[in-house]
């Protein structure tokens, strides 16, 4: 018989579809057995038949196809592409077997607890039964809750470890309420009680295996009360009975490392606390309470952090050491805020912060020694060790120990660092060094400003005191760090490239140089601020003597720089060779040269000027004096030679010379234009920087364009017309105007001639001006 085609494949898709549905059915069945083996259910469970193997003749058996088994199916994907974003019937039994499970029995029992402590409140405002009956029935409704719990253990684990948290949180509330509001026990009783109950929950946790139950039986147990209290209990009772809490979670963590209910009895604490000190504490009465309290609570949760972790020998997460650092500067803020406030304890705020280190460094001493956690907690303790030992130095030390240690402390970090390959002290040298370089520059601000306003008798000897000596050490140490950053042997742990690794690369180098170049000139600056003091004392109506050394200082503030300079561009030619040094050098170089051009010159020219104003006759500005531009200009021109040997360096990447040579002609004609001017002065010609200035700019220029002609440069004389243009500007525009009829024909001819030697130049060598290979 023929069969129908259209019929065949009808079938054909039919099968699929009912056998891609039985695949969908075996896969559910197999997520819930998963789930009820993880309920832990000790009773007997019904385990579905497994499906029957579903062929296709079996059913379909008039259409021959082939079986498609289906208990080993691979999973089948969506046969349609939407499929995978539909909503799943299990996301909804998911929810609802959370909800109806888990939370409702937590928000049950919170809601109970809370319900027993407003009954009990009620009872007590209205007086409706005695103290000692509330107590009582206080007792029965947690040992009611307990039993309850215990009873259901068996079959209902979940809902029974909410009971039994529920039931403990009653019998710590009652047994604090009974002490501390009613007297009804000795303190003695009640701490016995508390410590049993502790005991208990610590013992019911482990059974349980469950967080909730330390959850709610510790941490809630001192919240509770302390949210409902009426501020008429004892603050020690408070704080201890907290400490006891925190006790029994310190014995958890050494089996159980349940970070929710530690993080939340550690904020708790501190908050609590807190408050307490912001409301409750008065030095007079509670100073001894607040130091021990606060003390205990710091070891408890510290001891906490560390036990688990180092039992099981984890590794420490940021988590976890974001907890070390609050507890310790938690603790630390706290007690020096009561010792700073108490009359003894104010002198003892450095031996705190070394306490406090002493602590960090025991327990680091004992991970060493025994080996207990991975290194880089063991790093991290010291840092502690090193951050508190820093806070001590301000603390107890004054002025330059304060930066000599900081120093000494930055460059051993640096060297751990370094040595031991440990980024986190690497990265704190950075942060250190320059608390170190604050700290020095507000050690001379301190000591130098002092010949402003203290006794000549009283003052430091410049160079011979003790200040320089200090500076000196610390530059020292700062150049020690980076030649210990130089060492190839002693490479880098952090990234290269990365923020930190760039940050102490330039910072340090920096650090040094600074620390180092204003070493020396501060004393400069106050050697001369001291001379000023005496010359004002002998002439105390003269303005002049104050102005003299305000010049003085700074012209030979300029030349140490330039020393400072060339000394420093030798070395890393010599020495460093660092490319990026160098630019920076070069830089400074090319700044230090234009400063003095701009402030050196002018300090100069205004010694010339008293002196001759002064007739010879100043007791502080002797002739002498006039001779310091010559010194000006050797310090200069050696400059010069030493930037122009330094850009021709191989590790220096500039390719061209003209830099150099408008550096090199710029402070040229300044230098030159400025002596002119002081020569005319001395020989007493009047208008010198009017008629002799212009004159020899055009010659300069006239010299310029020839110097550009020879050596085939563009840029020499186009430098030349812009300057020629400037001296004729001047020369219209501000020197006719207050120059005699001579002068300005001497002037005027000058320039002409100089003009047509120059159109001259250009005719006679156009064809080299022509040429294209000029540069």
């Amino acid at each position: 018989m023929d069969q129908d085609p259209n019929k065949y494949e009808e079938l054909t898709k039919k099968l699929d579809r009912v056998v891609h549905r039985q695949n969908e059915l075996q896969r559910e069945i197999a997520l819930l057995r998963r789930e009820i083996d993880q309920l832990h259910q000790p009773e007997e469970q019904l385990s579905p038949a497994p499906p029957p193997k579903i062929s296709a003749k079996q059913q379909v058996p008039d259409v021959q196809t082939q079986a498609v088994p289906v208990t080993e199916a691979p999973e089948t994907p969506p046969s349609n592409k939407w499929d995978r974003f539909r909503p799943s019937s299990r996301t909804g039994l998911d929810w609802e077997k959370f909800i109806g499970e888990n939370l409702i029995s937590k928000i049950g029992i919170l809601i109970t607890v809370i319900g027993i402590a407003f009954g009990a409140k009620y009872a007590i405002d209205h007086e409706l039964i005695s103290p000692l009956t509330r107590i009582v029935l206080g007792y029965l409704a947690g040992i009611a809750l307990t039993g309850i719990a215990m009873r259901l253990k068996e079959k209902y684990e979940a809902f029974s470890a909410v009971l039994l948290s529920g039931g403990l949180a009653v019998l710590y509330i009652i047994t604090y309420f009974a002490f501390n509001y009613y007297a009804l026990m000795p303190q003695s009783i009640a701490f016995v009680l508390m410590a049993l109950f502790t005991a208990f929950t610590v013992l019911a946790a482990w059974h349980y295996d469950r967080q909730i139950i330390a959850l709610m039986g510790l941490v809630g147990a001192y919240g509770v009360p302390f949210l409902i209290s009426e501020e008429s209990g004892s603050a020690t009772v408070l704080l201890g009975y907290m400490a006891l809490i925190n006790t029994g979670i310190l014995v958890i963590a050494f089996k159980k490392y349940w970070k929710s209910l530690f993080s939340m009895a550690f904020w708790l604490t501190w908050l609590i606390f807190s408050w307490w000190m912001l409301f409750g504490y008065t030095r007079d009465q509670h100073f001894l309470t607040g130091f021990l309290f606060s003390t205990v609570f710091f070891l408890l949760f510290y001891g906490t952090i560390l036990a688990y972790k180092l039992m099981q020998k984890e590794t420490y997460r940021w988590t976890d050491i974001l907890l070390l650092l609050s507890n310790s500067f938690i603790y630390f803020g706290f007690g020096y805020n009561m010792l700073e406030d108490h009359p003894v304890g104010a002198d003892l705020l450095g031996v705190f912060a070394v306490a406090n280190a002493a602590v960090h460094f025991g327990v680091g001493y004992l991970m060493h020694r025994d080996k207990l956690a991975d290194r880089n907690l063991f790093y991290f303790i010291v840092g502690l060790v090193l951050v508190f030992l820093s806070i001590a130095v301000p603390i107890q030390l004054d002025g330059n120990w304060v930066t000599l240690l900081w120093a000494g402390e930055a460059a051993l970090l640096f060297w751990l660092g370094r040595s031991r390959q440990i980024k986190a002290y690497e990265k704190m040298s950075l942060p250190v060094t320059i608390l170190a370089f604050v700290s020095l520059l507000q050690d001379w601000s301190s000591s130098y400003d002092q010949a402003f306003y203290q006794d000549t008798e009283l003052l430091l000897a410049p160079v011979f005191n003790i200040q320089f000596l200090s500076s000196l050490i610390v530059s020292g140490i700062f150049g020690l760090m980076v030649w210990m950053q130089n060492r190839k042997q002693w490479t880098s742990a952090l990234p290269a490239g990365k923020i930190w690794h760039q940050g102490l690369r330039f910072a340090i180098p920096a650090v040094f140089l600074m620390a180092l170049y204003f070493t020396f000139r501060v004393e400069i600056e106050y050697y001369f601020r001291i001379q000023m003091r005496e010359a004002l004392a002998s002439m105390p109506e003269s303005t002049a003597g104050s102005r003299t050394f305000t010049h003085l200082a700074s012209i030979w503030v300029i030349y140490y720089s330039l020393v400072f300079l060339a000394l420093l561009s030798l070395v890393n030619m010599r020495w460093i060779k660092d490319r990026i040094l160098g630019v920076i050098n070069l830089i400074m170089n090319a700044y230090g040269l234009f400063f003095f051009l701009a402030g050196g010159l002018f300090s100069l020219r205004l010694l010339d000027e008293s002196y001759l104003l002064s007739d010879g006759g100043d007791v502080i500005l002797t002739g002498g004096f006039t001779y310091l531009r010559y010194l000006g200009y050797l310090i200069v021109g050696g400059l010069l030679y030493i930037t122009y040997r330094y850009q021709r360096m191989d590790f220096i990447p500039l390719k061209s010379s003209w830099p150099f040579d408008a550096l090199l002609h710029l402070v040229s004609l300044f230098l030159l234009s400025n002596e002119l001017i002081h020569l005319l002065q001395q020989a007493g010609v009047e208008d010198a920087e009017k008629l002799g200035l212009s004159i020899f700019w055009g010659i300069y220029a006239l010299f310029l364009i020839a110097l550009g002609i020879a050596h085939r440069k563009a840029y020499l004389r186009i430098s030349a017309i812009v300057l020629f243009t400037i001296t004729l500007i001047k020369l219209f525009f501000y020197d006719i105007a207050h120059l005699n009829t001579m002068s300005k024909t001497v002037v005027l001819m000058s320039l002409g001639v100089l003009l047509l030697l120059i159109s001259f130049l250009y005719n006679k060598f156009k064809h080299l001006i022509a040429d294209a290979n000029e540069v």
